[in-house]
């Protein structure tokens, strides 16, 4: 029955070992085994040495998530490890597709059904040794020459004792580790080449089965499309779209905006639209509304209930009113709000701090209840194209709310947003910007955008209703940070290229502050990063007085590389310009004024949209526009109710006719009384110059109308300003 060799009884012992082995972990079927939990001494008697070790006497395997470990062992710190002490071999109930290892059975042969016992004489190292050597020595591909000793006798784990922190190889060796029909027969992202699981050797090894390309031996699991739905191809989808965008080690970061598969902890699978590219990316959709109709009025059933509206709603981003499965279960910490009409004209996006388990949850607080970090008014009165605020109250955050006190008994409500009153009593709120919106007893058909009933004597209420889309986040940080020399960087030394790049995964920071920043190609510097308002990632670039002519309008400083005051890089009241200035590129600014004369010093902030690879750059250029337009509202909001001339208004960058006299404008809004905008005798921005028809020409921050050329009252502001970007 056996074959003859030299030591037969240590022969027939072997295959009696190895035919127990066979039945207990795959019943004799050639499925894969699984080494997990085997005692060892050595590395090598686990498996490939590179995705097994010998860990306290136990066999461990490589993982990346849970999912890559059967049900007995738990994915720690990178390694398979045993929920206890010692580990039978796997049933033939194991999943296929688990690890394999380097011992297999040969079924060309018949096995012995022989279960005597060996006796006492039999050492662990005669009965090992002969269950790796082939009885035939002539028919042997590789023998196994070393002796392996005997195993220790097992000891108790002392749990207290934390498991060492194992560092990943730098390249995974290409030894291969089993035989195998398929890729998935295989260890995690190892491949089946030429019946033998082994690591890639090349990107093309990766694409068929994981998506992605090969690194370091290993390959990186990437995203796939199939059907129009996104989804990680070998394992189970991300719990959001934050998971698929700063996915972990081993994985490829997802950026293509579209619909993809999650799956939330305790909740089964669905699919979502993710936006992938605005501020960093990882935004799940949540909700859509359409503003004209009453769906998702201030009191709708729908806000409480965690099940879908409609039961099977539309995923994408489109004008099909949703309430999707992620607006019970995504986690949030941050909310993108976005408004949009049928124009054409572009999308508009805030975004507001606040931490929750779902946006059901967070909409279950109390009325009234701010955010954690808030947009302002400026900004939710730019949300919408063309809209309109009254300018006292200014009630901002969750379910705001406020009873009217007139005899007409209007009650004022929305969900997530701002009201605003011409009272600053807030008795009788007369508008709105926001989403979940109810007036009165429905006074005017608008339920998510923006709406004034009372704009003044003999004008018309505005009613502004758009298309609005409920966006969310989590950001995950899995690294920590480190104070060195007053400002934060990477708890390993290092420092990441913006304050986008520390916000976001891995290090997730919401701590406002000076951090460390050392673009690619340049020396470290510091720089004030602003994370906890409309999306964090601010780099501070600039500060400038409002009355000093450092940042004046053709001050050098604007076009040229030379820095101001490096060595304040706080966000105070210190003049200075950064390196971030000319070395960091850009898709949004951020305005951000301090008024220096007046009753309220409250801190304002403005965004802008426009892209650059630096600021440099955009001001050594021509006048250009922002992406879209603000308004000359909003600015003036922003300003304190600063004042334009209202027949030309133009917004954007280096705003100048070419007469040193007249308005002129590093980033802002200029106005004139007459088309075309020939002799501007107004302005709001920043590094802003002009002295016509009464303007201050020390004001170069802030907002200058004199009022001269038309009879009418001046009106100035000071503020010291900065200016960041994203």
């Amino acid at each position: 029955m056996f074959k003859k060799n030299e030591h037969p009884k240590l022969a027939f012992m072997g295959f009696f070992w190895l035919f127990l082995v066979c039945f207990v972990a795959v019943s004799c079927l050639g499925s894969p085994l699984e080494v997990t939990g085997w005692t060892c001494q050595r590395a090598e008697e686990c498996g490939e040495k590179d995705t097994y070790r010998c860990q306290k006497g136990h066999c461990e395997r490589r993982c990346v998530q849970p999912s890559d470990c059967n049900g007995a062992a738990t994915c720690s710190e990178g390694w398979c490890s045993p929920n206890f002490l010692e580990r039978p071999v796997a049933s033939h109930e194991s999943n296929h597709e688990q690890d394999v290892s380097e011992t297999f059975v040969d079924q060309s042969e018949p096995i012995s059904t022989d279960q005597s016992e060996p006796t006492p004489t039999d050492s662990a190292e005669s009965i090992r040794t002969e269950m790796l050597e082939p009885s035939d020595p002539n028919e042997a591909s590789e023998k196994i020459t070393e002796p392996i000793p005997s195993e220790p006798p097992l000891q108790e784990t002392d749990a207290s004792v934390p498991e060492p922190t194992i560092e990943l190889p730098a390249e995974i060796h290409s030894e291969t580790i089993g035989s195998c029909t398929k890729d998935s027969d295989c260890p995690s992202r190892s491949i089946c080449l030429q019946s033998r699981c082994s690591a890639c050797q090349k990107d093309s090894d990766c694409s068929a089965t994981y998506g992605g390309g090969c690194v370091a031996g290993s390959c990186e699991i990437a995203a796939r499309q199939q059907n129009g739905v996104w989804s990680w191809p070998t394992v189970a989808p991300a719990v959001d779209c934050a998971a698929y965008r700063f996915p972990p080690s081993g994985y490829r970061a997802a950026t293509q905006d579209g619909i993809y598969r999650l799956q939330p902890p305790q909740a089964t699978a669905f699919e979502a639209y993710c936006e992938m590219t605005y501020a960093g990316g990882g935004w799940t959709l949540l909700l859509k509304s359409d503003g004209s109709k009453d769906t998702f009025r201030y009191d709708a059933p729908l806000w409480g209930q965690s099940t879908p509206y409609p039961a099977s709603p539309n995923p994408q981003k489109n004008t099909t009113e949703a309430k999707l499965q992620s607006y019970a279960t995504t986690q949030i910490k941050e909310l993108l709000i976005q408004m949009a009409d049928n124009n054409g004209q572009p999308t508009r996006s805030l975004i507001v701090r606040h931490e929750g388990p779902s946006l059901r949850s967070i909409l279950q607080s109390p009325e009234n209840t701010p955010f954690q970090t808030r947009a302002g008014y400026a900004n939710w009165l730019g949300l919408v194209r063309g809209g309109s605020l009254q300018g006292y109250c200014r009630l901002e955050g969750i379910n705001v709310a406020r009873n009217a006190t007139a005899s007409n008994g209007y009650i004022a409500k929305l969900r997530l947003g701002i009201l605003a009153n011409n009272e600053n009593d807030c008795g009788s709120i007369d508008s709105f910007a926001g989403i979940g919106a109810m007036y009165g007893q429905n006074a005017f058909p608008v339920y998510a955008g923006n709406a004034n009933l009372y704009v003044g004597p003999n004008q018309p209420n505005i009613q502004n209703p758009r298309w609005t889309y409920i966006l969310g986040r989590e950001l995950r940080q899995t690294k920590s940070l480190r104070m060195r020399d007053n400002a934060y960087e990477y708890d390993d030394g290092t420092q990441a290229p913006s304050c986008q790049a520390y916000h976001l995964p891995p290090a997730a920071a919401f701590d406002n502050g000076v951090y460390w920043i050392k673009p690619i190609g340049q020396s470290a510097f510091r720089a004030y990063c602003w994370m906890d308002t409309q999306g964090g990632g601010w780099t501070l670039a600039l500060k400038s007085h409002g009355t000093s002519s450092t940042f004046a309008y053709d001050s050098a400083f604007w076009t040229n590389t030379t820095t101001h005051n490096p060595n304040a890089p706080d966000l105070d009241t210190q003049e200075a310009k950064l390196a971030s200035f000319h070395q960091i590129g850009f898709s949004q600014m951020f305005l951000s004024w301090q008024p220096l004369n007046g009753a309220s010093t409250s801190r304002r902030t403005l965004l802008l949209h426009k892209s650059a690879p630096s600021l440099q750059t955009l001001f050594q250029g021509n006048n250009t526009s922002f992406d879209y337009a603000l308004g000359s509202e909003v600015w003036k909001s922003f300003a304190d109710g600063a004042q334009l001339q209202a027949v030309c208004e133009q917004e954007g960058i280096n705003l100048s006719n070419g007469s040193p006299d007249d308005a002129q404008v590093r980033v802002g809004i200029f106005a004139d009384g007459a088309s075309r905008c020939v002799s501007p005798n107004s302005r709001i921005g920043m590094g802003a110059a002009g002295q016509s028809c009464g303007q201050r020409g020390d004001i170069t921050v802030g907002a200058s109308y004199g009022g001269t050329c038309t009879n009418e009252t001046p009106r100035h502001a000071e503020f010291f300003g900065a200016l960041l970007i994203r």
